[in-house]
Formats: structure tokens, sequence, C-alpha cells
């Protein structure tokens, strides 16, 4: 029955990934809400957590592995700003300038970051594994797929792409390691950088 349950919720949370972005990048929700309504997602999920008795530990919010999911975090960062860095040195992106309104990167760090990773790793990765998809390179690979589709929104098909790289490379840190903490961090960094130098 758990294994059934699990499933159900999995398609469940698909079709709200695929929905509330496509809403969103068609115009039928105005960008400006996509923050509170992937909020709005979060908590709706940790319900979910609650009634089915997930423990934050199972969810990746732990600090026994804190150290090794850390060191893999940093690597796969370091790699990935490597490769930031190059092309914005080779100006292979036109830089985009957007005004990011008051306060946007502590938000981006505080709300947004843990929003994501709780969702596409720590919430998918549960529910995966309950619904017994246990394999993993299906589990990274479900993962990054619904982590890039969330960035429709964007309507750029080379953040799609981005997004789907680094939604592989988290879930294989996070994979390998079940710590959201870690995988937070290196997603903020990588994000503000990324906003800053205008690649997104």
């Amino acid at each position: 029955m758990s294994n059934t349950k699990s499933k159900i919720t999995l398609i469940a949370l698909t079709i709200l990934i695929v929905s509330v972005p496509s809403m969103i990048a068609c115009g039928f929700i105005p960008f400006a809400y996509r923050f509170w309504l992937f909020s709005f997602i979060a908590v709706f999920l940790v319900l979910i957590c609650f009634t089915q008795g997930i423990g934050i530990k199972k969810l990746g919010l732990r600090f026994d592995n804190l150290r090794q999911s850390l060191i893999w975090n940093t690597i796969a960062l370091l790699l990935v700003l490597a490769f930031i860095f190059a092309i914005f040195a080779e100006n292979i992106f036109q830089r985009q300038e957007k005004e990011f309104f008051n306060h946007f990167y502590l938000i981006y760090v505080l709300l947004i970051v843990p929003v994501q990773e709780f969702i596409f790793r720590g919430f998918v990765f549960a529910e995966l594994d309950k619904a017994g998809i246990k394999g993993q390179a299906a589990q990274i690979i479900i993962s990054a797929i619904l982590f890039s589709y969330v960035h429709i929104i964007y309507r750029n098909p080379i953040f799609l792409v981005a997004t789907f790289l680094l939604g592989i490379i988290w879930g294989i840190t996070y994979n390998r390691h079940p710590n959201i903490i870690g995988t937070m961090a290196s997603h903020a960094i990588i994000g503000i950088i990324s906003f800053y130098l205008g690649i997104v």
C-alpha cells in the first residue's frame, strides 16, 4: 500500500511541477507569483511528509554526513564555477541585465534554494525510494528532469540544459551523501554568482 501511495504522490508531484511552471511560462499565472507558488508547494509537501511519517533525516536534513556532503559539493562547486567563469571570460553568452528587487539575494538564499533542494533532492529522492524506484541513475535523472523543468518559466533553452546538468551534479552528490545542507550551499553560491555575472 505504501508503495502505491508513493507512486500516486510522485504522479501528483510531477503533475504539479509540470503544470505550475507551464502556466507561468504561458502567462496564465503571473511570473511575479513564482516564488510564492513554489513556497506553497513546499509547504504542501512538508504536510505530505508529516502525514506519511517521512522524517527529516530521510529528507536529507541531517548532520551525520554533513562533512562528506560539503566536501563532495565543494568539488562539484569548484568544477561548475570554473566552467561558469570560462563561459563568462569568453563572452559565449550575452550578459543579461536584470533588475533584481531589494533583498533578492537574501530571499534566494533563505527561501528559494532551500525550497528547491527540499523538493528536488530531499522529497523526490525519498518518494522515489518509497515507490520502489531505487536505481541510482533513475533517481538522479528523474530528479534532474523535474528540477530543470521548473526553470521553463525563464523561457531559455540553454538555461534548461544548464539546470538539467546541475540537477545531475547535485543528484549525484546527494545520492552519494544524502544531505540537502551541502547541496543548498553549492546551489546558493552557483546561483548568486550566475545572477551577479548576468549569465542567468
